[in-house]
């Protein structure tokens, strides 16, 4: 049984050894397994480390190469040294300026490449890299150092360091920058020297200003204004006379904030938040507002400051004046009365407007064609002037420079004859155009047209007819303008007609007590006119087909002045046409009857203006005022030719000179000029002693009604249109000098 019992626990204590034998060799197996996984996992933390390292090296040659190529190529000079303050670099700069080549200067000490002085006291100065190696923080720019060159020679510098840092943070070095501040100090020097000049100005302008002052007050009292000055604050410090006339406050009572007392109660916070304004944007104060008069009637007035400031815009005082203003605003008040029968005044032409917008885009067409025709009416006489007077003067003295003289003044007369048209329906379209009132004899009239027209006729093998029915007698009205509107048609009659005839006719219309209306008609056999261009034949620059004004001429103005003529004289005007057939033109005047007898014409005998001048006036003097020169030169030669001796001014200021100096028998002057134009010359010759009933006679371009009304409101006594033909010229002369000798 013992031995049982034994066998029994040595089993037991065999398995246990077997079971902790398993085990042991279970955990070797497990520590040999994690000893491998922590020496694998070292090995490529160590790996890992190493790459970590090589890279940051890299990075830091890399790093240290950019910051040497940066601070070799900054325009300052660049020094960098080791932890120990020995040279490791120099840019160009501070070679230069150290006068120490980089391959000398590396390994030395920065303070024998880097020697300073200060620049008052002339002793050594402890520089930057020092400080820098010391403490490790940046040095900034120190001023007032002198750099000592290799050479001995000095410059004066700003200069800075800051240390040079490795990615732990320990210092690996020093960067010293510094440059040449000679200019800056020139300037420096510059500056302090108008600094002193302009403490001298300073001194001047303060007495100046003190002058000033005294001029100001002096200016102020005499100013028809109430003038005001106040502190920054508002409160008065000045006020001139007129203020105290007006309100009747002392000027005790108004310095200060007493100034605000007249002001209309209802106006004094609207004063106070404009003043606030302009205070704080150091703007204009202006305002309108009502001052109690001292007899407690108030008035609007117009209040206005102005601030003067320091250099750095700080106010210190406000100046302004008090300007009157209460007739203006009653004409406001008036005109707002008027307004609401504006706005319905506005709103009905607003509807006529629309209608008339649609016309002038019609009749923008019409004028644009209309500015092509004037082009080239204009141009083709003046080209034969021009082109002609080129020739008379290489064919001086050849017979045919009489013919050529001719066509001259037939081109400048067909010029001239466009420009009335121009300014004829100019007038008339401005309600500027005033009708003449003188007998009218028809037959006369007919016979002129024919006359003017009969060569022209004949040239084309045209018969030109006149027929005429019992007519008044005694008529009146505007003989010369009845003739131009008659020429109008006739002139075109024979223009567009190639054979046939053209018949000059007048009816009588229509008869009553006081006048009688009178039919005018122009019939020809010419090209005829579609219907559907007559409506608008009678507008300002149209023609049937612009194709005629290539082939005929014209302006297109001749039908519009004829039916405005016809329309001012109470009438009317019109066509009827069949194409290839003829055209009859006609118009309407009211002319007025009168049982008057006619004056009969006084008869000076056969002599003509020129001849009585040259007669009885020669040697008198007159004084030509004509700016132009060409024109100067043939007014002189007109006046000379008939014995008056001429003196000349090119402007109105000479004119006046001369008429201060002597007496005329005539003035002719010319309106616009320069310096001094014809009118301001003519009010300050009245003026002058012995001048006062001179004949001052126009003589000018300008050629409208308000033209001549305004040369004979300044003093002009007659009104002489440009070009002006030599007799008229001599008749007005003549009839100012007799005038003048009764």
């Amino acid at each position: 049984q013992m031995e049982a019992e034994e066998r029994a626990l040595l089993e037991q204590r065999t398995a246990e050894r077997r079971k902790v034998r398993a085990q042991v060799s279970a955990l070797s197996s497990t520590l040999a397994t994690l000893l491998l996984a922590v020496l694998v996992s070292t090995l490529l933390f160590i790996r890992r480390q190493f790459l970590i390292i090589e890279a940051s090296r890299q990075a830091l040659a890399r790093s240290e190469e950019s910051l040497a190529t940066t601070l070799m190529s900054i325009g300052d000079a660049v020094i960098t040294t080791d932890a120990a303050g020995c040279v490791l670099r120099m840019n160009d700069v501070a070679q230069r300026m150290t006068g120490w080549r980089s391959d000398e200067a590396l390994g030395q000490p920065i303070d024998k490449v880097f020697r300073i002085i200060h620049e008052q006291t002339r002793l050594p100065v402890t520089i930057p890299v020092a400080t820098v190696l010391a403490n490790g923080e940046v040095q900034n720019l120190s001023n007032h150092t002198v750099l000592i060159a290799r050479d001995g020679s000095e410059l004066p510098i700003s200069d800075s360091a800051a240390p040079i840092m490795d990615g732990s943070g320990a210092m690996q070095g020093v960067v010293l920058v510094f440059r040449d501040v000679t200019r800056e100090r020139d300037a420096e020097n510059a500056v302090r020297g108008q600094n002193e000049l302009l403490e001298q100005r300073v001194t001047e302008r303060t007495r100046m200003l003190a002058e000033s002052a005294r001029d100001f007050r002096d200016l102020s009292e005499s100013m028809p204004q109430i003038v005001w000055a106040c502190d920054p604050d508002g409160n008065n410090v000045y006020f001139n006379r007129q203020w105290v006339e007006y309100t009747g406050l002392t000027l005790e009572e108004s310095y200060g904030h007493g100034w605000n007392k007249p002001f209309h109660p209802d106006d004094q916070k609207r004063a106070w938040e404009a003043w606030q304004n302009a205070v704080h944007n150091n703007g204009i104060y202006s305002l309108d507002v009502r001052l109690r008069r001292a007899d407690g009637e108030y008035l609007w007035w117009l209040v206005r400051g102005v601030p003067t400031v320091d250099q750095h815009g700080k106010i210190l005082k406000w100046y302004g004046t008090c300007t009157n203003i209460d007739h203006i605003k009653r004409a406001e008040a008036e005109l707002q009365q008027h307004r609401h029968h504006l706005e319905e005044l506005v709103a009905q032409r607003t509807v006529e407007l629309s209608e008339a917008k649609k016309a002038a885009e019609v009749a923008n067409l019409s004028k644009s064609t209309f500015l092509a025709n004037m082009s080239h009416e204009i141009r083709t006489p003046m080209n034969a002037i021009i082109g002609l007077t080129h020739l008379l003067r290489r064919d001086e003295h050849r017979p045919e420079q009489g013919t050529r003289l001719d066509k001259i003044d037939m081109a400048a007369k067909h010029l001239l004859a466009v420009i009335d048209d121009v300014l004829d329906l100019s007038k008339i379209e401005a309600g500027k155009f005033v009708l003449g009132d003188a007998p009218v004899h028809i037959e006369a009239l007919l016979g002129n047209v024919a006359s003017m027209l009969a060569q022209k006729a004949r040239d084309k093998g045209l018969t030109l007819n006149i027929e005429t029915a019992a007519l008044p007698q005694q008529l009146r009205g505007d003989a010369t303008r009845l003739q131009q509107a008659l020429l109008n048609y006739a002139t075109n009659a024979i223009k567009f007609t190639d054979s046939g005839h053209v018949t000059l006719r007048v009816t009588q219309e229509a008869d009553a007590e006081d006048t009688s209306t009178l039919r005018f008609e122009v019939e020809d056999t010419g090209i005829g006119i579609a219907p559907e261009i007559q409506s608008r034949l009678f507008n300002a620059f149209e023609q049937a087909d612009n194709s005629t004004t290539r082939r005929y001429g014209g302006t297109g103005l001749g039908l519009a002045i004829t039916r405005k003529i016809a329309e001012v004289m109470g009438g009317g005007a019109g066509v009827t046409s069949t194409p290839g057939k003829g055209s009859t033109f006609w118009f309407t005047a009211v002319l007025r009857k009168t049982n008057e007898p006619e004056a009969e014409a006084t008869r000076g005998g056969d002599e003509t203006a020129e001849q009585i001048i040259l007669r009885d006036h020669a040697g008198k003097r007159i004084l030509l005022a004509e700016d132009e020169p060409i024109n100067r030169e043939i007014a002189q030669v007109l006046l000379e030719d008939v014995g008056l001796e001429v003196d000349l001014a090119e402007n109105g200021r000479e004119a006046l000179e001369k008429a201060r100096s002597r007496s005329y028998a005539v003035i002719l002057m010319d309106m616009q000029m320069p310096e001094m134009d014809g009118l301001d010359a003519t009010l300050q010759i009245r003026q002058l002693p012995g001048h006062r009933t001179t004949p001052i006679l126009a003589m000018t371009a300008n050629a409208f009604a308000e033209d001549k009304n305004r040369c004979l409101e300044a003093g002009m006594n007659d009104f002489l249109t440009k070009p002006a033909e030599p007799e008229a010229l001599y008749a007005m002369l003549l009839k100012w000098v007799e005038q003048r000798r009764r």
